[in-house]
């Protein structure tokens, strides 16, 4: 490990560390991840490797611009994402929509459309970011504190920060959307602090008025203090849990979120993992939500968005209709 470059080390130390405590959280093994990254910790010792991650193996399941074989893509790319571009351009705030121009972090696949370096990540993650930045009304120039749950390679995260310069964020994932989201942020903001397992492990206490980025495997949300965070997030990834996964992730969510602190959850209506049938409508919301935003996705009917606000009393409209309403 001494012979790689000091990034690297710190992401396959902080790999290592959380595969070898993985063993001790069952709930968070995932069928679908294990065999998607069966040789993910041989691209660690390979940096050369991470120079063109995103069109890569490394990449393949987090993003949709470097897709695995059993992803479908959209026939005629180019025509589809100008269509979005289009669409993105009526409908979203100039100063939000320009953030579909990808980085070259990583080298992605991209089409030259309207001035931008375009892909379907960078036009999700645009929408998703005006989406929360929405639903913040008065707070959105606040100093926030985002929790990112299965944030993958940690796109979203990137756009967020660039359009709350002042917020900090906790991610939570597996050992492998862990590493890749430390590289990608780590050359998007290089003059960030980061928090990681490791400082964690050696009784280190993440510091806001000094970091700007922890990332944790899942399990070590329950080493954060309660009520604490602003706006929480899942796009995409709940879908592929289990069902145990997500109830731990929805109790930790129900635990961390401040009194009026937003969730944006965005994910299919259903979905078979392993020997389950993972459904949106039964997601384990609590008694103490109040529902802001229902809708499909807006180019992707069989995803759906849901945002909502934690409450400090149990809603009397519990079980949601709005829930129970949903396909499944």
């Amino acid at each position: 490990m001494t012979s790689l470059p000091p990034l690297h080390q710190t992401m396959l130390a902080n790999y290592n560390l959380a595969t070898g405590e993985l063993v001790n959280h069952r709930a968070h093994l995932s069928s679908h991840w294990q065999e998607m990254n069966r040789h993910f910790s041989r691209y660690l010792q390979q940096p050369e490797l991470w120079k063109n991650f995103r069109r890569n193996e490394i990449s393949q399941g987090m993003d949709d611009s470097n897709p695995h074989e059993n992803m479908v893509s959209p026939e005629n790319l180019r025509p589809y994402l100008e269509s979005n571009c289009s669409q993105i351009k009526q409908t979203i705030r100039p100063d939000i929509a320009h953030f579909q121009n990808e980085p070259l972090t990583g080298n992605p696949v991209y089409h030259r459309i309207a001035n931008m370096n375009i892909t379907i990540p960078s036009q999700d993650f645009t929408y998703f970011a005006w989406r929360i930045d929405a639903s913040l009304d008065s707070r959105r120039q606040a100093p926030l504190l985002f929790l990112e749950i299965g944030g993958g390679f940690g796109g979203l995260t990137r756009v967020l920060k660039k359009l709350f310069t002042n917020a900090k964020f906790i991610l939570l994932d597996l050992p492998e959307g862990n590493a890749t989201s430390t590289y990608f942020l780590n050359k998007e903001f290089p003059d960030s602090q980061f928090f990681y397992l490791d400082n964690l492990r050696n009784g280190e206490h993440i510091d806001w008025a000094v970091h700007d980025f922890a990332i944790l495997p899942g399990w070590c949300s329950e080493s954060i203090a309660g009520e604490i965070i602003d706006f929480a997030i899942n796009t995409r990834s709940m879908q592929e849990m289990r069902s145990e996964t997500i109830s731990y992730y929805f109790a930790e969510i129900q635990r961390l979120l401040k009194i009026g602190g937003l969730f944006y959850c965005v994910n299919r209506y259903n979905k078979r993992i392993g020997d389950e049938n993972i459904i949106l409508a039964d997601y384990p919301y609590d008694d103490r939500w109040e529902f802001l935003f229902s809708t499909p996705k807006w180019n992707q009917s069989h995803i759906h968005e849901l945002t909502s606000r934690r409450l400090a009393q149990p809603n009397p409209n519990f079980p949601y209709p709005l829930l129970q309403n949903l396909p499944r």
